[in-house]
């Protein structure tokens, strides 16, 4: 069974998160032969996913993304898991949960852009809203 890990990443910034793996008896987990893969969706059935990198080691599960990733990432929840594989290709959830993605002001470009001369008193045109 899934550990749940809820996360938020902010738009624009690097993210990591790391999540400490235990054995069923408390003991870290051992990573050793596992590779593992993840992905976020903004609800389970959308097609289009974005992809997390894994890396394991010494009981831990790091999960990150970059800046120029997490910049085209839309706000709002969205849902990830993560998969750990073995060497006979058998897939296990480990962790599962929800992502917040946090809006940026400093990489959002919903708001329309002015042009050339466009009127300095029109809001839609400086993005002075």
């Amino acid at each position: 069974m899934a550990v749940r890990v809820n996360l938020v990443v902010n738009q624009g910034e690097d993210f990591i998160s790391q999540v400490l793996l235990n054995d069923q008896n408390g003991n870290s987990f051992d990573v050793t032969g596992y590779t593992g893969v993840s992905a976020m969706r903004k609800h389970y059935g959308a097609a289009n996913a974005v992809s997390l990198t894994v890396a394991l080691s010494n009981g831990s599960c790091n999960l990150s993304m970059n800046s120029v990733t997490t910049a085209n990432i839309s706000d709002g929840r969205w849902v990830y898991d993560v998969d750990l594989i073995n060497s006979a290709n058998t897939r296990t959830r480990i962790i599962e949960g929800i992502i917040t993605v946090k809006p940026a002001a400093t990489y959002w470009t919903g708001w329309p852009t002015a042009n050339a001369g466009a009127d300095a008193n029109n809001s839609a045109a400086n993005n002075s809203f």
